[in-house]
């Protein structure tokens, strides 16, 4: 029997532009991963980089943008530079080849987001759930007694002093 295949991905940008980053894993539920796509678009970085206002946001998308265009020199790129009709052909061609019915993402709302204000003619021609990371394992690892201790073990808190949620924490 074939093994049902999804979609993970990550996107990065701000949220009012289109990003300038994706990534996504074709993967199935026993963690055995069929494809991995890295993609910068340098159509957009600029876009992400101009008129900046939150100091947060302004770090972390200089400190994303910089480590991609550092990468364009390197014979072994991390990142593949594509358009983004060239990102949207590949990802339609890995939905129909897998089978891919679902895409999940942490936080879903903000990369389904991203991808519609990517190309929202093409996003709109994906025939695909999308669902969140983040809500499927709240209650069923975050809630628990071991991650609160391990969240207080490695100080990984809110500046609030509440249990750590994102995506890097939960990763860790």
């Amino acid at each position: 029997m074939a093994r049902k295949k999804f979609i993970v991905l990550d996107v990065e940008g701000l949220s009012n532009r289109r990003p300038y980053n994706i990534g996504y894993v074709v993967a199935d539920k026993d963690g055995y991963v069929y494809e991995k796509v890295s993609v910068a678009l340098p159509s957009v970085l600029w876009e992400n980089l101009k008129g900046l206002s939150c100091l947060t946001a302004m770090e972390m998308t200089h400190k994303n943008i910089e480590e991609i265009l550092s990468d364009f020199d390197n014979d072994d790129r991390k990142y593949h530079y594509e358009s983004i009709k060239s990102f949207y052909d590949k990802l339609f061609e890995h939905i129909a080849y897998y089978g891919i019915k679902t895409i999940w993402a942490y936080n879903v709302s903000f990369d389904r987001s991203a991808l519609k204000r990517l190309d929202e003619q093409r996003f709109n021609q994906l025939n695909v759930d999308f669902a969140d990371i983040w809500t499927a394992i709240t209650y069923a690892k975050l809630c628990t007694k071991k991650y609160v201790k391990w969240c207080k073990e490695t100080n990984s808190l809110t500046p609030k002093g509440y249990l750590s949620t994102s995506a890097e924490a939960v990763y860790k």
